[in-house]
């Protein structure tokens, strides 16, 4: 999506970020959760973070199996790790959100600017990526349907969220 907008994308390893960023390699980063990049060191170099995180709206854990070990578990094992992965995933997400505030209000302190996206920006960034996945769906029937599921929960979802939390 920002390459077809004329952005310069480099993908380095996690490791290799920092340095890049601190030799001037690349001008930015996009890598993670402030928590995450205060820990990586970002937060040193970096004076300015802009959010939303319009790509990614959340961070999620997954867990795969093997489809025939799956099949063979008993459904008693299977309800089990069913269990520990939503036990996980909650525990995940409420505890990072409740961390961000914090690590936010501590960047504030070392000098580092938030900004948010303007909403223009942000209808263009959606307008380029509706345009890049439709171009990889067009090139795989197994995105295609992911994608058109992921499309179908959205608008099922979007008038719940416009009745529960309006604007």
């Amino acid at each position: 999506t920002l390459q077809k907008l004329g952005a310069s994308v480099t993908m380095i390893p996690p490791g290799e970020i920092f340095q890049a960023l601190e030799t001037g390699v690349i001008d930015a980063t996009e890598y993670s959760q402030p928590i995450v990049d205060q820990a990586l060191g970002f937060s040193r170099i970096a004076k300015f973070n802009y959010f939303p995180g319009w790509h990614q709206p959340f961070t999620a854990t997954h867990m795969m199996v093997n489809l025939e070990i799956w099949e063979a578990l008993p459904a008693q094992d299977q309800a089990l790790l069913d269990t520990a992965c939503l036990g996980t995933v909650m525990y995940g997400l409420s505890l990072t959100e409740s961390l961000q505030g914090p690590v936010i209000e501590e960047f504030k302190q070392q000098g580092i600017k938030t900004r948010v996206l303007s909403s223009e920006l942000l209808e263009t960034l959606k307008v380029a990526a509706d345009e890049v996945m439709e171009e990889e769906a067009s090139k795989d029937p197994y995105f295609r349907e992911v994608l058109e599921s992921q499309r179908a929960y959205k608008a099922a979802h979007d008038q719940w969220r416009e009745l529960a939390y309006p604007k």
